[in-house]
Parts: structure tokens; C-alpha cells; sequence
């Protein structure tokens, strides 16, 4: 079975500097595309973006709710080397008696003969 590790990271919140880009969005998207090629260089594939609403405290009793827009890589977990159970050893030459039909015990008489 594989089994997956996650990685969540902010997304970059502005346009990095790009020499001969061309307007924001161009800009954005080789900021955007810088990070995901330094994680895939480390194995992670780029999974999806979320945007969720996160709480914040920013005064004594007061908080506010702000969008926070995360990426999200994933890659295979390492293998974990499977432990091999035991083999049990077969027991020396074990004799079994046989089983036959269930005998009466004198303690079950005597408590039938009270009744």
C-alpha cells in the first residue's frame, strides 16, 4: 500500500522581480513557478492550492478573519521495511488424546439428586 507525506506551504503573496517579464501576472507566475520547481527538486509534487479562513488575534479581545492561500506538495513516503513475523517452530512429537463424549463429574450428580 502506498502511503503519502504532505507539505503545506504559504503561496507567495506578491510578483517577485523578474528581468523581462512581462506584467504582474507574468511576474507572479515565474514567482509562483520558482517554488514549485524548488520543491519538485526535492520530490514533492504540487498537489492544489486551498485558500481557508484563518483566525487571528491581533488585539486584546479582538480578531479579525482573514483568506490565508496555501500550496500543497505531496510524495511517496519512504518504504518502511516490513517486519516478518516469526515463524513458530513445529512443538516436539505432542500427543493428543482423543476427544469423546463429555463424562459426568460425581459433583454434577450430586447436584442433579438435590434438585
Amino acid at each position: 500500500m502506498e502511503r503519502y507525506e504532505y507539505k503545506v506551504v504559504p503561496a507567495p503573496g506578491r510578483a517577485g522581480k523578474h528581468k523581462g517579464a512581462g506584467g504582474v501576472e507574468a511576474r507572479f507566475a515565474l514567482t509562483l513557478a520558482e517554488v514549485m520547481n524548488e520543491h519538485g527538486a526535492n520530490g514533492w509534487h504540487y498537489l492544489r492550492s486551498e485558500t481557508m479562513p484563518v483566525e487571528d488575534k491581533r488585539m486584546l479581545r479582538k480578531s479579525s478573519v482573514d483568506d490565508v492561500t496555501v500550496l500543497v506538495f505531496q510524495r511517496l513516503r519512504a518504504a518502511a521495511p516490513v517486519a516478518e513475523e516469526p515463524v513458530a517452530e513445529p512443538a516436539a512429537d505432542v500427543r493428543i488424546p482423543p476427544l469423546g463424549p463429555a463424562r459426568p463429574t460425581p459433583d454434577a450428580d450430586a447436584e442433579t439428586d438435590a434438585a
